[in-house]
């Protein structure tokens, strides 16, 4: 046999073959020692508290697919915590049975000491922008519910803190929701007229 130079494209001496040995012996090798993970879901311990685990996921999950009802109003505070710690929340009120029939928004009023007012709405902005207000819309749904009380107050906290008008000092800030019922077909308008209600009041430090 000729081992041909890729180089020179020319031959070189003939090359000595040698023998080809397969060693068809079955190996064996020591399996890897089992992880903490795999002796917990191999245990019967660990397989009833996966068990319990996806018990109750499946159950907050269903809580809060419940349509509006008083039953949903008092189970879903308990189950929201979880559903969003896990990251499996969903919320499907937009559609049937039971669509929105309001248009909903909700915002925050800061007061100054000198008397004056600034407004703060949800940011709403078109094309790729939209994509980082999502955040602040799914925020908006939950935060003017009565169920998420316990937002009120960090969020009039981030509002004073952040979005009070440089160089006044806030004394009070409100939170308010502001809505209109959506008209059906054929109507001369689209919606309603607006309402408004302050639902949350609160003083900043020691103003009066």
């Amino acid at each position: 046999m000729k081992i041909m130079d890729r180089t020179t494209g020319g031959a070189t001496t003939p090359a000595e073959e040698e023998p080809l040995v397969v060693d068809h012996t079955p190996q064996h090798e020591e399996p890897d020692p089992p992880t903490l993970q795999m002796r917990f879901e191999s245990s019967r311990r660990g397989r009833a508290v996966i068990t319990i685990g996806l018990i109750v996921t499946l159950a907050a999950i269903l809580i809060s697919l419940l349509p509006a009802s008083a039953i949903k109003n008092r189970l879903l505070p308990v189950a929201q915590p979880y559903l969003n710690a896990v990251g499996v929340g969903e919320d499907w009120g937009v559609f049937a049975p039971n669509p929105r029939k309001e248009v909903i928004y909700a915002g925050g009023v800061i007061k100054y000491s000198d008397g004056s007012e600034s407004v703060w709405n949800f940011p709403v902005r078109p094309g790729i922008m939209a994509y980082s207000d999502y955040r602040w819309q799914k925020f908006e749904e939950h935060v003017r519910l009565d169920a998420f009380k316990g937002l009120w107050h960090p969020f009039a906290t981030y509002l004073v803190t952040h979005e009070a008008v440089p160089g006044k000092t806030p004394v009070r800030v409100g939170l308010a929701r502001k809505w209109a019922e959506i008209n059906p077909p054929g109507a001369p308008t689209s919606i309603g007229p607006w309402n408004r209600y302050v639902y949350y009041v609160a003083t900043v430090g020691g103003a009066k």
